[in-house]
């Protein structure tokens, strides 16, 4: 088990997270990094997990390491509908270390580490539609704090003239 632990840091990816906005019939190129951490010889094998998968295609379907190189990019095209449910919508770039060569002439006992980078589609709601969040600093007895919102607009429709009003019971 603990020689399985050495392997869980040898790929990373990057970015973890690629947000955008959605617009009907959107095409974007996005780049992302894989990372070979302990610069060894492996094989990484790409795939696309989740509910926009069918509109993703991978520039390749795996990459080779040297033990010389520490990363390589990739491509891959994001071809969106004319039209999403609003909210948000998913789907995760894996890339899978595969086990080395020779592994299936024989018996092999090992664990294959599987990163992933999350692509996160946000599609507006109709009409208005603000996420708020509410934080505060920590406050001491007879002591003046802060108190922090964060308005994200969701909706379709531009928020103006909007106010808050926070009570302290």
């Amino acid at each position: 088990v603990i020689a399985m632990l050495s392997n869980a840091l040898a790929i990373g990816i990057s970015p973890g997270r690629v947000t955008l906005n959605f617009e009907p019939g959107m095409n974007k190129q996005i780049e992302l990094k894989v990372i070979n951490n302990e610069q060894k010889d492996m094989r990484v094998m790409l795939g696309v997990i989740g509910e926009l998968s069918d509109y993703i295609t991978l520039n390749t379907k795996s990459i080779d390491f040297k033990a010389s190189e520490t990363e390589k990019s990739f491509t891959y095209a994001a071809n969106l509908p004319e039209k999403l449910l609003p909210g948000e919508h998913e789907v995760k770039i894996a890339a899978a270390e595969l086990p080395p060569q020779g592994a299936d002439e024989g018996v092999y006992i090992g664990a294959t580490v599987v990163v992933t980078s999350q692509l996160l589609v946000k599609a507006p709601y109709p009409y208005k539609y603000a996420q708020i969040r509410l934080s505060a600093d920590r406050f001491d007895i007879s002591k003046a704090g802060n108190f922090y919102v964060e308005v994200e607009n969701l909706g379709e429709q531009d928020l103006v003239g909007m106010q808050a009003t926070i009570e302290i019971l």
